[in-house]
């Protein structure tokens, strides 16, 4: 069941979300109190918009394992994406203290400080993420997004261009590559 459940985690990464769903349903079903597993379902869940059915697995999930960053982390994304951010701010808060390393947390942390409007708070979180984890394609999307609202064009552009560089999902790559062309006009090439 553990190779299930590691293999449903890398179909995760790769975006197959009803693959990974199948999946741990399947490890679930043989084993209902795997806490990996319903971690995993609850991302998926998520990562598919079904947050109400993400946030039953999840709870699940921290009852058996109350210790699991990741499961914290996941439950405050999916209170940001019900637009709840009371609640997203606590689970984060809880993810970070169990794991203050984590870039994934503070990226998720920035997210949410964009939401309740503090651009401060959520670069410097954002800064902080990147500086932990560097090849994180999402904090570093995230990133030079955020260089571009700042008007730092030439560090965005230098971030998107490493971004590119990455095995990244092609939505995402679109989005660099555009806004790598919009950089690259001769009207933006001096910034």
């Amino acid at each position: 069941m553990r190779e299930d459940v590691r293999y449903a985690e890398r179909l995760l990464q790769d975006g197959e979300l009803a693959k990974a769903i199948e999946v741990l349903n399947g490890v679930l079903f043989e084993q209902p109190d795997n806490a990996h597993a319903l971690r995993c379902i609850g991302i998926a869940f998520t990562e598919n918009g079904e947050n109400e059915k993400a946030l039953r697995a999840l709870e699940y999930s921290i009852r058996l394992d109350p210790e699991a960053a990741e499961a914290h982390e996941a439950v405050g994304c999916a209170y940001l994406r019900l637009e709840q951010p009371n609640r997203a701010l606590t689970a984060l808060n809880r993810a970070h203290s169990l794991d203050p390393e984590n870039g994934s947390i503070l990226r998720n942390l920035s997210v949410l400080y964009t939401q309740l409007g503090d651009q401060d708070e959520s670069y410097r979180l954002l800064c902080e993420s990147f500086r932990r984890n560097r090849h994180d394609y999402l904090t570093l999307y995230a990133l030079a997004h955020a260089k571009l609202t700042r008007k730092q064009l030439s560090e965005a552009r230098e971030l998107l261009k490493e971004l590119l560089q990455y095995e990244i999902p092609e939505h995402i790559r679109e989005l660099a590559e555009r806004q790598l062309d919009e950089l690259e006009r001769p009207s933006n090439r001096s910034a």
